[in-house]
C-alpha cells in the first residue's frame, strides 16, 4: 500500500504516443510533456488499481517501478530544461520512456 501512496504522490505521469526512440537531445514526435505525462498518469492509474487489488506480481510491480523511477527523472529533466514549459516537446528519451510504461502496464491482465 505505501508504493501506492508513494506513485501517487510523487506525481504519476502519462502515456505517449511518439517515436520510441531514446535520442538524448530530440524531440518525441510532435507530442508535449503534458501530453505524454497525462499518458503515463492514465496508465499509471491503471497500475496502481491493479496493484490496490492484488493482481500484480511482484516482478511485475518491480519491472513498472523501475521504469517508472526513470520516466519521472527523464520528465523532469526536460520538463527544467524547457524552462518548466509542459507545453514544450517531449524528448525521445521521456516518450521511449513512458511507452516502456505503457507497454509494461498493458502486459497486466
Amino acid at each position: 500500500m505505501s508504493l501506492l501512496l508513494t506513485l501517487f504522490v510523487s506525481g504519476c505521469a502519462s502515456n505517449s504516443g511518439g517515436s520510441g526512440d531514446s535520442g538524448g537531445s530530440s524531440s518525441g514526435g510532435s507530442r508535449t510533456l503534458k501530453q505524454v505525462d497525462s499518458d503515463v498518469s492514465g496508465k499509471m492509474m491503471r497500475f496502481n488499481n491493479a496493484v490496490a487489488l492484488g493482481t500484480v506480481t511482484p516482478g511485475e510491480q518491480q519491472q513498472v517501478n523501475s521504469v517508472y523511477t526513470q520516466y519521472r527523472a527523464a520528465y523532469q529533466q526536460a520538463l527544467q530544461a524547457a524552462g518548466n514549459n509542459s507545453n514544450a516537446l517531449a524528448l525521445d528519451s521521456v516518450t521511449s520512456l513512458a511507452n516502456q510504461i505503457i507497454g509494461a502496464v498493458a502486459s497486466i491482465p
